[in-house]
């Protein structure tokens, strides 16, 4: 498959390529850039930020598209056409999470080295306002952690 990474950070473009990213695109107008390289729309989205990122991937996804979302970073409102939802015979799945199973898998998979995270930054936890505000300014890249 083609990886569409989207971003509002120049800086961020070279990191996403080097974790495997096909194609990027400005988060800001990223439904267009991605239907004048796909005119029929995409097969599959997953959004991790919700608010108008969502409401623009699910503008990009074709026929019998299907989106995933897992998460919902932005305060805003995501908004879906219904009619064209329908016409489109779209597929909207939200993901809230995996069973214990699933969880004991991906620990089993990162203590093997097959999957690596990718951590911005750990913050003792009573220092969580600075991770906050380091989100708020767009200056991560990967998650931040909390450590107790």
């Amino acid at each position: 498959c083609t990886i569409i990474c989207t971003t509002s950070s120049k800086s961020k473009v070279s990191m996403l390529k080097k974790l495997g990213a096909d194609l990027i695109v400005s988060t800001d107008n990223f439904k267009d850039e991605v239907m004048k390289l796909f005119p029929e729309g995409v097969d599959y989205a997953v959004d991790i930020m919700g608010g108008y990122v969502w409401s623009q991937a699910v503008e990009t996804l074709a026929k019998n598209g299907t989106i995933v979302f897992c998460a919902t970073t932005f305060d805003d409102l995501g908004i879906v056409n219904i009619g064209k939802t329908f016409a489109k015979q779209l597929n909207i799945l939200g993901s809230y999470g995996g069973r214990i199973k699933d969880l004991k898998e991906i620990i089993s998979l990162f203590e093997k080295g097959v999957i690596k995270p990718v951590i911005d930054s750990v913050f003792p936890f009573n220092k969580a306002e600075l991770g906050f505000k380091k989100l708020a300014a767009k200056k991560v890249f990967g998650k931040i952690i909390l450590k107790f």
